[in-house]
This record gives C-alpha cells, structure tokens and sequence, in this order.
C-alpha cells in the first residue's frame, strides 16, 4: 500500500483529533495500557497527510477514567486551570489526561485499526483540550516571590481546599500583578487584582452564581490574611464583562504554583 493510500485509509477510518484509540489494540502501548484507551492529540490535517517522512507519528495521551465518587474533588483540575492535569466529561462519563505522558505511535498503524465509536472530543471540550496543551508553553509565569508568599501555609493550602470543592463554577481566574515581572524583597508588597470568570449561561443562573458567589467571598477573606500582597480586589464576573482591553494587563493564573498535587486522591 503506497503512503497516499494510507493516508487516505486513516481519513476512511474515521481518525481525526479527539479520536480514541481503544485499548489492547497496538503491542507496542501494552506496557502504558489504560483502562479508557488513548486520545489522539494530532491536528486532524497532519493525521492524514500523504508524506509520511514529514509527519511520521501520532501523538496520543491515556485517557483515565474518573470514578464518579470523586466528582467532588476535581474541581482544580477543571476548565483547563491546571497545566499539568485535565479532567473533563464524554457524554456522563469523567476523565482525566497528564500532559507528562505523552506517547508517539506509527501513524500507519492508523490505517489498519478503528476509533473507538463511542469515545470522541469534539466542539469545545476538544478546544479546551488543544489550548490546555498550548498553555504548558506559553502561559505567562507570575514572580516567584508573589508565588510563594501565595503558598504559604496556611492560607495556599486552604485557597487549594476551596477551589477543589467549588471550583466546577469557575472557567478561568485572571490576575493583575503590580509589579508583574520583578521579584519583591520581603518589606516590599505586590499589589494586585483576581477575578473569577464564570461561563455566561451559568452566571445567567442564580443558584449557579450564588454558589460562586459564596466562593469569591471566601476567597477574598483568604487572600486579605496574605503577607506581602495587597489584593486590591477579588470580584466574580461573567465572562461578557471581560474586554479585550482588559486581557492586556490580566493574565491567566491556574495555581499551579501553590504546588498542586497532580492526582485525584
């Protein structure tokens, strides 16, 4: 089979990104098997290229399902707010991805094996999964001294505790860092600015907004006992009433840096 027909066999086959390839399917993955099978990672023009020498694998991910006993405690892992763990839903079903396991595979062996017909991200949990993985290169790094004076015990262990029990409400959570770059001594003081972003049609529902309501509260009685860091303000917002403009001086933070603990248990 020439490689314009077995690029042609992979497009034939349904495979393109956010496709899952079942497990105990390939050998040479029998070591890494998971128990949900493996998320292609690919952009879906590159899975069908017709020069194999110039796009040669496939990158995938395993995918680890997330039993539902543990919905409760995901809520860090959400919406893309960590770098290092993703959780999100197929259909009901939970899953979550590392983006330290990645894994390359023949992409000809795509042109002999099928996706999994009932697995596939697509829409805007497959968008949040490629910017998710774009953001482990290109998120901006706040200081370090602002970091840890963050993480210290024991205000960054509850700021943790908190957005794990409540943090499903919360799409993304924006800083303004004043100074942004230099590192501060100790008698010196960041001053700064956190909002948390809800989705529209959640912000839109009362029962929804209450509840991130109550967390923005808490949230702003943490950060008012940080040393070293005046928090001007800690406001919950839609995502309508961000601008472009605004998207200048904020950046994402995803409080990774508060030395998350990158499993479920």
């Amino acid at each position: 089979m020439g490689a314009g027909e077995e690029a042609q066999q992979i497009r034939n086959r349904g495979w393109t990104q956010g496709s899952v390839l079942p497990p105990c399917q390939i050998p040479v993955l029998a070591p890494m098997e998971t128990e949900a099978g493996w998320l292609v990672i690919t952009q879906a023009c590159d899975l069908v290229h017709t020069d194999f020498e110039q796009e040669p694998y496939v990158e995938l991910l395993p995918l680890h399902a997330v039993p539902d006993t543990q919905r409760g405690q995901i809520g860090n892992f959400l919406h893309g707010k960590n770098p290092r763990v993703l959780c999100f839903e197929i259909g009901r079903r939970l899953f979550q991805v590392y983006g330290r396991e990645r894994e390359r595979l023949d992409r000809k062996v795509l042109a002999t094996v099928l996706p999994d017909p009932g697995l596939r991200l697509e829409g805007a949990i497959l968008r949040m999964l490629t910017n998710w993985l774009a953001k482990r290169y290109i998120r901006p790094a706040l200081p370090d001294a602002f970091n840890a004076r963050l993480g210290e015990k024991p205000h960054g262990k509850k700021i943790r505790g908190l957005l794990k029990q409540k943090g499903h409400w919360i799409e993304s959570i924006l800083i303004q860092c004043s100074p942004p770059r230099d590192e501060l001594t100790d008698s010196q003081n960041y001053k700064a600015v956190l909002w948390l972003l809800m989705r529209v049609d959640l912000y839109d529902i009362p029962s929804a907004r209450d509840e991130a309501l109550d967390l923005a509260e808490s949230f702003e009685e943490l950060l008012e006992n940080v040393k070293g860091i005046d928090f001007l303000d800690c406001s919950l917002l839609s995502e309508a009433e961000v601008s472009l403009d605004d998207l200048r001086s904020f950046v994402p933070w995803d409080f990774d840096d508060l030395s998350h603990r990158d499993d479920l248990s």
